[in-house]
C-alpha cells in the first residue's frame, strides 16, 4: 500500500490541497475594504519584520495611493488612478479597476521588478497593498494573474484579509463581512487569514465578535 501523503495547507476546496513550498521567500496579499488599516498593517508589520532580523519588502499595488513613498514596487510610477477618473470620466470605483487593467496588460513591468529584487536578496517577506475595491477579487483577473506570476518564482503565498472592527456594531453586516472573506479566499485559492483593525473599538461587541471567531 501506497503511504499517504499529509499536506502541509488545505485550501477550502475539495481538489485545492497547496504544499507549502520550500523556500525562504514569502508573499503576503494584504486585502480589504477602503480605510480598513491595510498601508497601516504593511507599514507596522514591516517595523516588526525589521526588529526580528528579517527583510520586509512594501509593495504598492493600490493605484489610488499616491503619496506612497515608502513601496519598493509601486504601481503609481506606472499609473495614477485619479488620472485616470479625470481623463475618462470614471468614478473611484471604474478608475481603480482600469487602472488594475492596466497593471494586467503591464505584467512584465512588476515581474522584471520583482525579479530584480529576488535577485539581490534572499529570505525575503513582501507586503503587497491591494486596492479596496473588492470587485478586483470576487470577478477581476488582474489579480489572479498576478498571484500567477508570483507563483512562479516559487515564493510561499498568503492572503491577509483585513476587516475593520467598526462593522461589528451590526450583526447583518457582519454576516456580510464573513460572506465577503468567503468569496475572497475562493477566488484566491491561496491560504487565507481574516484580521480584524481597530480592534480596541470592538470591546463592547463581545456578541458580535463572537460570529467571527465561530461562524458556524
Amino acid at each position: 500500500m501506497n503511504p499517504v501523503f499529509k499536506p502541509d495547507i488545505l485550501t477550502t476546496r475539495p481538489h485545492g490541497i497547496m504544499n507549502r513550498i520550500n523556500n525562504d521567500n514569502y508573499c503576503q496579499l494584504i486585502v480589504g475594504p477602503p480605510g480598513a488599516g491595510k498601508t497601516t498593517y504593511c507599514k507596522n508589520m514591516c517595523r516588526f519584520l525589521f526588529s526580528i532580523k528579517k527583510f520586509p519588502v512594501f509593495v504598492n499595488l493600490d493605484p489610488g495611493n499616491e503619496n506612497e513613498t515608502l513601496a519598493k514596487i509601486n504601481i503609481c510610477d506606472l499609473i495614477f488612478s485619479r488620472e485616470i477618473c479625470s481623463e475618462l470620466h470614471l468614478g473611484p470605483n471604474g478608475g481603480i479597476l482600469f487602472s488594475m487593467e492596466i497593471l494586467e496588460k503591464n505584467i512584465d513591468w512588476f515581474e522584471r521588478k520583482f525579479k530584480k529584487i529576488l535577485k539581490n536578496f534572499s529570505s525575503i517577506i513582501f507586503l503587497i497593498d491591494l486596492p479596496g475595491q473588492i470587485e478586483v477579487f470576487t470577478h477581476h483577473s488582474s489579480v489572479r494573474k498576478l498571484i500567477m506570476r508570483i507563483k512562479k518564482e516559487h515564493i510561499n503565498l498568503i492572503s491577509v484579509v483585513i476587516s475593520d472592527s467598526l462593522y461589528w456594531k451590526d450583526r447583518s453586516i457582519v454576516y456580510s463581512v464573513l460572506i465577503t472573506c468567503l468569496s475572497i479566499l475562493l477566488n484566491l485559492e491561496l491560504p487565507h487569514i481574516n484580521l480584524l483593525s481597530k480592534a480596541d473599538l470592538i470591546f463592547n461587541q463581545k456578541n458580535n465578535l463572537d460570529i467571527f471567531l465561530k461562524p458556524q
